[in-house]
């Protein structure tokens, strides 16, 4: 693809008395012909088409139709340098929102296997959910009998350097009775 700018061709424009038609004679926009054979604000448009069967402007509807940029069209010259810049910023910032939100879930699955892997050291817990609330972190858990927890959670705390809470969830017998039979191996 090429990424040069190509000067507009006056020989594709409409004519002084076209612009004076349409009431912009004196104005800087201009119609052009786009390679689809429809006029065009010069405004809109954002490339040049250079392929010998269609050469013309390139609109930024015509670019998003023909798909011009996912074919990596060699014949698509740049125009408008300012719809360059933009959707290439555009991309960019795209591309730093999706690298910092595959950093963030890295982090929350590295965290979440600490935490599972301090309080897996007490047979008697099963963690069923952890889960941010933006103050602190609130650890879900069941319990088949009373323990307590206090040396755990000052670990996490300790690790993790925020607030955390421990919520314990009741369910019935036979739930929990499954999550061990679970946890030891021996799935019924």
């Amino acid at each position: 693809m090429a990424d040069y700018l190509v000067e507009c061709k006056p020989d594709l424009a409409w004519s002084a008395e076209d612009n004076a038609q349409r009431g912009e004679a004196d104005s800087l926009v201009k119609w052009m012909y786009s390679f689809a054979g429809k006029p065009c604000l010069s405004t809109s448009v954002v490339g040049y088409c250079n392929n010998i069967s269609h050469r013309g402007y390139v609109t930024k509807n015509l670019l998003k139709s023909h798909d011009c940029l996912k074919k990596e069209c060699r014949f698509l010259a740049k125009v408008n340098q300012n719809y360059w810049d933009t959707m290439r910023r555009q991309e960019e910032s795209a591309r730093n929102r999706r690298v910092q939100a595959q950093a963030r879930e890295l982090m929350r699955l590295e965290r979440d296997a600490f935490i599972r892997g301090v309080m897996a050291a007490n047979p008697h817990v099963y963690i069923t959910m952890i889960q941010d609330d933006g103050i602190a972190l609130v650890i879900y858990y069941i319990y088949d009998q009373y323990v307590d927890l206090t040396a755990e959670l000052r670990l996490i705390r300790g690790e993790l350097q925020r607030p955390v809470r421990l919520k314990a969830v009741s369910t019935t017998q036979d739930i929990i009775d499954r999550l061990i039979r679970h946890r030891s191996g021996t799935v019924a």
